[in-house]
């Protein structure tokens, strides 16, 4: 429920701070008193539309804070998109508008898109007010009433209806796709053709490229490294600048230390240990001259290496950056070839799973139509039993289904199917005995329209599981008797629900359970708007001017007393 609201610089409010009770929560004050830019302010945090002309005049924003206490469901909700309570019982929305645009919404002090709040406000507030009955007289709002109304099983066939269309849909999609223009797919063969082929005669293998690249550097710097083999070489056998070789230098020490071995035997170890490096030295010089056949520079092999690695490079320009990505595409480029080739035999399967998708959506729909319409039957007896209570005793109310064309087959053309089935509801009513049933939109009274509005969250109120519903002047063209029965029925709601009601009733204003008076102050500089809690005293005040006018007799103050005293005693055995 709504337990307080905070409102600054919204139209003629400074600041404004209201804490609302459970129960019937009753607004009242004289005509541009500021009432309904509460009600404004209310939408803000619910995620309405906003208007810069809200504004206060002279500011450059404008803010709304409202606290909620909260359980069940939203608590569910706010987890999954990731707000967190401090207190889970406890929400706070706030709401920041700007001259120049700016919209910034925010949930417990964390930001969200406005597209979260307007969710949010599905599991809190019910707004309801004159510009309501506008939507009551469209007639796709009726389907989705009775729909809520038809509770588990209703919506367990919706379900269905939505998931199968959904399949349909999708299946559909991909048909049409598949069927695309024939020369355009004719392009896209010729592509892939293309693509494969030039990659299947490149023969790519793994790592090839770095090999490649490898050789490639030896072959440009094989001059240098034949130089270097050969300087090797040449202090092997022959010593640098023409001296005696190292071969040969080891050998006169291998020599030298045998000729002390006869003299000392210690010396047979360093003779071995000479043969060892001389064997070692003497294999590094063959595998050294051996090479210099390996790095002699061959400019056809240069060539070839060249040639190759530019087939490589063009190929990872156009497919991939290495030879790993080139052989994926080349795989996907099959694959989607392979189903191209195949387009024909792709279409008739589609095809036969959209039929049978479209089969079952059909049956799914029947099903669905047949549950609205056993649901229909009680619903009209609510309704009736509803209006009855608020003085249409006389109405006649229908759930009216506009019937469906079948095809020859008994088939439903497709253009009729939706994700909510096949159905076209309509809500007619005869208000007056002798009068036909006739859709809402004929209804021209505005008392009358107030009193179906009321029928229907009557009924619904508890369906939904909103803990708050808000009424703003739906009381039009209500007056004596009946807006007594109105009064009565807000206190039957407010034991369930918390109600926040603006009227100009003095009957529904007696039923208050909190009583709040919204003033305008004016001075010769500016017009504020507040608020105030009405005492027991200064309720009957209020009243008996609702009852009397500005000027207060002691009629018209022992009529408010008497129908505020009423009120405690009916709501007590209410």
């Amino acid at each position: 429920m709504l337990r307080q609201l905070f409102i600054q610089n919204i139209a003629l409010i400074d600041t404004l701070s209201i804490e609302f009770d459970t129960g019937l929560n009753i607004l009242t004050g004289e005509t541009g008193a500021g009432k309904s830019i509460i009600i404004d302010a209310v939408n803000l945090i619910l995620g309405g539309r906003t208007d810069r002309d809200l504004v206060k005049a002279g500011t450059e924003k404008a803010l709304v804070e409202g606290s909620f206490d909260i359980n069940g469901k939203i608590i569910t909700f706010l987890s999954h998109i990731g707000i967190e309570l401090a207190d889970e019982h406890v929400l706070i929305l706030t709401r920041e508008i700007t001259m120049n645009g700016k919209n910034t919404c925010r949930a417990n002090g964390r930001m969200i898109t406005l597209a979260h709040m307007k969710e949010i406000s599905n599991y809190l507030v019910d707004i309801h007010g004159q510009h309501e009955h506008q939507s009551l007289l469209n007639a796709n709002s009726h389907m989705v009433i009775l729909d809520k109304f038809g509770g588990t099983d209703l919506q367990s066939g919706l379900l269905a209806v939505s998931a199968t269309y959904h399949q349909w849909k999708e299946v559909s999609t991909a048909l049409s796709s598949m069927m695309g223009h024939e020369q355009e797919q004719a392009h896209r063969m010729d592509l892939l053709r293309y693509q494969t082929s030039e990659i299947e005669s490149a023969a790519l293998k793994k790592d090839e490229d770095e090999e490649i690249t490898k050789q490639r550097n030896l072959f440009i710097n094989s001059e240098k490294i034949m130089n270097i083999v050969n300087r090797i070489y040449q202090a092997l056998f022959e010593g640098y600048d023409n001296n005696t070789g190292i071969l040969n230098d080891v050998r006169k020490v291998h020599s030298e230390l045998s000729e002390l071995a006869h003299y000392d035997r210690d010396f047979i170890n360093l003779q071995n240990k000479t043969d060892d490096i001389y064997y070692s030295l003497e294999d590094i010089a063959i595998e050294v001259r051996n090479s210099r056949e390996k790095y002699e520079y061959d400019p056809t092999k240069l060539d070839e290496i060249e040639t190759r690695l530019d087939i490589i490079n063009k190929l990872k320009r156009k497919y991939g950056k290495t030879i790993d990505e080139i052989n994926m595409y080349y795989r996907n480029c099959m694959e989607d070839l392979d189903k191209l080739e195949n387009n024909d035999h792709c279409i008739l399967e589609l095809k036969e799973e959209q039929q049978k998708c479209f089969i079952q959506l059909q049956i799914d729909s029947q099903h669905l139509s047949q549950l609205r319409k056993n649901v229909a039957i009680e619903f009209q007896s609510k309704v009736i039993e509803q209006l009855q209570e608020l003085g249409l005793g006389k109405c006649l109310f229908e759930v009216f289904f506009h019937e469906t064309d079948l095809e020859p087959q008994g088939y439903i053309d497709e253009v009729l199917l939706t994700e909510k089935g096949h159905d076209h509801i309509e809500f007619l009513i005869s208000p007056n005995p002798g009068e036909p049933l006739r859709p809402l939109v004929k209804i021209a009274s505005g008392g009358e329209m107030s009193r179906i509005m009321l029928a229907l969250k009557s009924i619904m109120a508890h369906i939904d599981e909103i803990p708050s519903l808000i009424f703003d002047e739906i009381d039009t063209g209500v007056s004596g008797k009946m807006a007594q029965v109105v009064a009565e029925k807000m206190i039957k709601l407010s034991r369930n629900h918390q109600i926040i009601c603006i009227t100009h009733l003095p009957q529904i204003a007696a039923m208050a359970d909190t009583h709040f008076l919204i003033e305008k102050q004016q001075d010769e500089l500016s017009t504020k708007a507040n608020i105030k809690t009405l005492s027991m005293i200064e309720r009957y005040h209020e009243i008996a001017k609702m009852v009397g006018g500005i000027s207060i007799s002691s009629v018209s103050l022992d009529h408010a007393k008497q129908m505020v005293d009423w009120a405690v005693k009916y709501k007590a055995q209410a």
